[in-house]
């Protein structure tokens, strides 16, 4: 057989029972070569181990021999290495936060600082090409928004000279950008103040979807407003639509028949 090279992982069967499986990582602080030992009952499963380890190696984000996990060492990991692949650059750049007082804060990480900055652009591209589409205002809405631009030009020359131009249809009395969590805060008043129950913002979303399949507008037609590429995004909510129809059916019921019954 074939004799491997020094420094190949190798993958063998203990007299323990178990599969064993070994990688060469590189080389430790006192000159000693890094090798990495994993094991499991299954062959298969010791082969995914070492191909994960040689994945992190060759990419630079296994972690240094002897150093133990932290929480903010586990979840820069989880962040960086982890989620980062598969959801989208802003959402990543959400986690990190730079120190705005030049440390004089005494905060040790930038995300405890009372002025801290976010690391991360105030715009994105949409997830997909539906989601940059056009959809219509009820009269009433578009009603609104011309009020709120209204207030929103008093806003700019009260601010006179310390006004941000951006663009932005939502902004602060500066016209800066809205931060996230003042707009998370603003959502959960107003969910107070209406006496309904607690809710993410993107409930609305759902709700939005819902609403529309009870009022009997095309399936086509929802998918287009709410930017679904395809039809299985409403077929979740058929159970929630017929549910809410079975029980207008049957107010009307009662509310028509009853005295006949």
């Amino acid at each position: 057989m074939e004799r491997k090279p020094n420094g190949a992982s190798s993958i063998y069967r203990g007299t323990d029972g178990y599969w064993h499986g070994r990688v060469t990582i590189g080389v430790k602080d006192d000159g000693r070569t890094d090798r990495r030992h994993v094991m499991g009952k299954t062959q298969a499963v010791v082969i995914s181990k070492v191909r994960e380890l040689e994945r992190q190696r060759d990419e630079g984000t296994v972690r240094r021999a002897g150093s133990s996990w932290t929480v903010s060492s586990s979840l820069t990991h989880w962040v960086e290495n982890i989620a980062a692949p598969f959801v989208r650059e802003n959402t990543i750049a959400g986690y990190r936060v730079a120190d705005g007082c030049d440390g004089k804060c005494g905060q040790q990480h930038g995300g405890r600082c009372p002025q801290r900055i976010a690391d991360r652009t105030e715009t994105a591209e949409t997830k997909s090409r539906a989601g940059r589409r056009t959809v219509g205002l009820p009269d009433q809405l578009v009603m609104l928004l011309r009020e709120h631009h209204s207030a929103q030009g008093a806003e700019r020359e009260a601010a006179a000279q310390l006004w941000n131009e951006g663009g932005w249809l939502f902004a602060t009395p500066t016209g800066s950008p809205i931060n996230p969590r003042t707009d998370y805060t603003e959502w959960k008043r107003l969910l107070s103040a209406a006496g309904v129950r607690d809710a993410r913002l993107h409930d609305a979303r759902h709700t939005a979807a819902t609403v529309l399949l009870i009022l009997g507008v095309p399936e086509r037609a929802v998918m287009g407003v709410m930017g679904w590429s395809n039809s299985a995004m409403a077929a979740r909510y058929q159970h929630v639509t017929a549910s809410i129809q079975r029980d207008i059916a049957r107010r009307v019921d009662q509310f028509i028949w009853s005295n006949r019954r």
